[in-house]
């Protein structure tokens, strides 16, 4: 069985893997999965697999637990059998209940974007971009000049434009956390 502490947005928070035929869950420190949230009692609530199917028991907490089943009607729990996809609610937490034989969804390609945005965060493909641009910001200005310019004039503007101009690695890692959902923007 595997139980997955979900926020109410039903966001996931944990995933816990058990292969037993018995889980406590609860706030002391005895139980299968520890939960420290002051709403929930030390012995809230038991699982117990029994001819073929899990059954949950409410130990009398004080809050209670209530099971959300799949087909949106809501209980409360006691002596209640669970079902694959079941909600259970316990104080302020939630807990969804996937048997292993829960189907798991499709595996999505990445889309041209993505493999776009890949490509660009290659540290390579940064590093030559930066050399490249800072090659091209040095010699713009001096393309149609007849005048001899010296190297010190090329470096300053060059440094100067890369940095004024130097947003655009932020903006790249904002595209690639809004594509790959991935947290670390500033890395």
């Amino acid at each position: 069985m595997i139980i997955e502490e979900i926020t109410r947005n039903h966001k996931l928070l944990h995933r816990h893997r058990l292969s037993q035929n018995s889980i406590t869950i609860g706030r002391d420190y005895n139980n299968d999965i520890i939960i420290t949230v002051p709403y929930i009692c030390p012995q809230h609530l038991s699982l117990n697999y029994d001819q073929g199917s899990w059954q949950l028991n409410d130990n009398n907490s004080i809050n209670g637990t209530i099971i959300e089943k799949t087909n949106a009607k809501s209980i409360n729990a006691h002596q209640q059998t669970i079902n694959d996809g079941d909600i259970v609610i316990l104080g302020k937490r939630q807990l969804q209940i996937r048997f292993k034989s829960h189907h798991v969804a499709d595996t999505v390609t990445f889309s041209s974007f993505e493999y776009l945005i890949n490509f660009i965060r290659n540290p390579m493909t940064v590093f030559a971009s930066i050399v490249l641009f800072m090659l091209i910001a040095a010699n713009h200005p001096y393309l149609n000049q007849v005048t001899a310019t010296n190297i010190s004039q090329l470096f300053v503007d060059a440094v100067s434009k890369t940095l004024l101009l130097g947003l655009w690695p932020a903006v790249v890692a904002l595209a690639s956390h809004l594509t790959t959902h991935e947290p670390r923007i500033l890395a």
